[in-house]
């Protein structure tokens, strides 16, 4: 179980570019330290220089922010030197310029100005401190008459704005107080600490994965690299095996690499994982070389934030089995208007090569019918009260968001998972206040007024009730795996476990017109986001992962000669696919046909309630 240390911890530390330089206010460790026999030592530190910047001598001062790069995320930095601004204006009266960090190339950059850096500026006193820090830490400094504000990312670096206006701005003086050569970093406590293999440092290693791949292990090798970042800060690259081989890679799947050629033969349902001369191999077919990836972080990296140098990975490749651990999180995924016939249309034109759901060991139908069809005599149901079932366990009307047939409210699984302690994220491509992720989000009898869903999911979010939203609005072709995996990031680090809806919202708005090429192309969008779900499932080791469709749409068929039809523009009552992976999965697919209100008791069960729904 993923466990993230939320309490900062502040590390007064020295980097190489300012080395022998002594932070303000800091104690070094050796200063009053013991010896190795245990006497006292006279160990002795210089006191660093004071520094007051005056407001007559910060008038003489610029901040730069970076220079904004098109495809880099830099927003928060901006934001944050705004505010930076306004809190010198405001608390010291001196009205600062804001520049950005660009400069003539032909000139080259002063050795020393009068600057105040925020963010990943290109200055090298602001590279050099960011090239020695962690994603989540952040650092003040004081060096060339610069002083450096900056974070691992940009939103630590916002962070990192924040505590220098709290420590370091001294409003009642009227001064910004500092000491020469000063480096004040604020470290963040990672699940993991610095692992190394066999004496290596795993900062020295490369994910390497073969050029042409099934997808699930594409993205085991990009699972890899998130899981290291989120959990010890730092990222590895991830290349395919068409590049240069490396002293040290860590090896996913049957790449090109001699060390890949393990000699042994694995079954569906096996793994290997060992090590030679400096590769570290992971073996197993689709998801099981996640299962190679899960052992290796798990069992041999840790999450108990301590420092680790693993010598004992098996030299000898030998066939193992996997075993899932108590599920403490869910991954809900939701393919809108989906039926099985659908992913095989678009195996059957090429669009995808498989359908990876369907390498799952458990997968079942699923029937779809609500209230209003059974009750009421409607043909279908729509995907309010599909979302509904599928989020509450309880059946209700067509049109209805979050309550059952007497407009009564009924908790849904994220609110559950919420209330137990689990971060929570909905993600989809259709707009947020869409009928399947209000079912996730919202309580009301009626899916078409937007405002009023907009208005409560408005509130959670400002109420942190929520952790992560996001909405595609009429953007067809989102990319739903950048999303997810973004939430993911966000949602993971909770040791109460994490719930996500995620929703590809486009197969049912497409099969609605008939149109087959947009649907099949909609289909791979799910296919990708699902590929990188298994993987992420397999590496955790902790998570349930259920993949399926809120009901049918379009009536989908293949005729004799090949080609496939649709017979209808609404949705249908026919049962629809369900995949499962993980802890649990076994229990929720335990006969050939389950109904969707099944799947959030199942759900349910992880965040402590055995009696959900109706």
């Amino acid at each position: 179980m993923l466990k993230r240390i939320t309490a900062l911890l502040l590390a007064l530390i020295t980097i190489f570019a300012l080395v022998g330089c002594q932070p303000a206010g800091s104690t070094d460790s050796t200063a009053d330290s013991n010896n190795q026999d245990g006497t006292s030592g006279d160990v002795t530190q210089p006191e660093a220089a004071p520094i007051e910047l005056t407001a007559e001598l910060l008038a003489e001062y610029v901040i730069r922010r970076p220079e904004n790069v098109k495809n880099e995320s830099i927003e928060a930095s901006i934001q944050a030197a705004k505010k930076l601004r306004e809190s010198i204006k405001s608390e010291l009266g001196v009205d600062v310029q804001l520049l950005d960090d660009w400069y003539n190339k032909s000139e080259g950059l002063p050795e020393t100005a009068k600057e105040i850096l925020v963010g990943k500026t290109n200055r090298t006193e602001a590279q050099n401190i960011i090239a020695s820090i962690k994603a989540k830490d952040y650092a003040i400094a004081f060096e060339n008459d610069r002083i450096i504000i900056t974070g691992g990312t940009d939103d630590a670096c916002a962070k990192a704005v924040d505590y220098f206006i709290e420590n370091y701005i001294d409003a009642a003086n009227k001064k910004i107080s500092l000491t020469e050569h000063m480096l004040d970093v604020v470290a963040f406590n990672y699940p993991m600490g610095n692992i190394s293999i066999n004496g290596v440092s795993l900062r020295e290693y490369k994910i390497v994965r073969p050029k042409k791949c099934d997808l699930i292990t594409y993205y085991t090798a990009e699972v890899i690299s998130d899981y290291i970042f989120n959990n010890a800060g730092y990222k590895l690259e991830v290349i395919d095996d068409s590049k240069a081989e490396t002293a040290y890679e860590l090896l996913v799947g049957d790449t090109n690499r001699s060390a890949s050629n393990i000699g042994i033969s694995l079954s569906a349902d096996q793994y290997s994982l060992s090590i030679s001369e400096g590769k570290v191999v992971m073996q197993g077919d689709y998801r099981m070389v996640g299962a190679a990836a899960s052992t290796l972080i798990n069992t041999y990296f840790g999450l108990d934030g301590k420092d680790v140098d693993v010598t004992n990975l098996p030299t000898a490749p030998a066939a193992a089995e996997f075993t899932f651990k108590k599920a403490t999180s869910g991954i809900m995924m939701i393919g809108d208007g989906m039926s099985a016939v659908h992913f095989a249309a678009a195996i059957d034109t090429g669009v995808i090569p498989e359908f990876v759901a369907d390498t799952l060991p458990y997968k079942a139908e699923c029937t779809t019918a609500s209230y209003s069809v059974i009750h009421s005599g409607k043909a279908y149901t729509d995907s309010a009260a599909s979302a509904t079932a599928l989020s509450s366990g309880y059946k209700t009307v067509n049109g209805y968001v979050g309550v059952n047939p007497k407009k009564q409210e009924k908790q849904n699984i994220r609110e559950l998972a919420h209330e137990f302690g689990a971060k929570t994220a909905v993600v989809t491509t259709d707009k947020i206040t869409g009928a399947t992720p209000s079912g996730y989000l919202c309580h009301y009898p009626d899916r078409d007024a937007t405002a009023q869903l907009q208005s409560q999911i408005d509130n959670l979010k400002k109420n942190g009730l929520v952790d992560y939203t996001y909405g595609a609005a009429s953007n067809n072709g989102a990319d739903l795996t950048k999303f997810a995996r973004e939430a993911l990031s966000v949602i993971s680090d909770s040791d109460k476990g994490f719930f996500i809806m995620i929703e590809e919202a486009y197969i049912d708005k497409n099969s609605h017109n008939n149109d087959l090429t947009k649907t099949t192309k909609s289909v791979k969008i799910y296919n990708d986001v699902i590929a990188y779900c298994i993987a992420y499932t397999m590496v955790r080791g902790d998570v349930m992962l259920v993949i399926t469709a809120d009901h049918d749409c379009g009536n989908l068929s293949k005729k004799p000669n090949g080609d496939y039809i649709y017979n209808a523009t609404n949705h249908t009552n026919k049962n629809v696919p369900v995949f499962a992976l993980g802890d649990g999965a076994a229990e929720l697919i335990n006969k050939d046909v389950i109904d969707n209100t099944d799947i959030p008791k199942a759900f349910a069960k992880i965040f402590g309630n055995n009696n959900f729904g109706s």
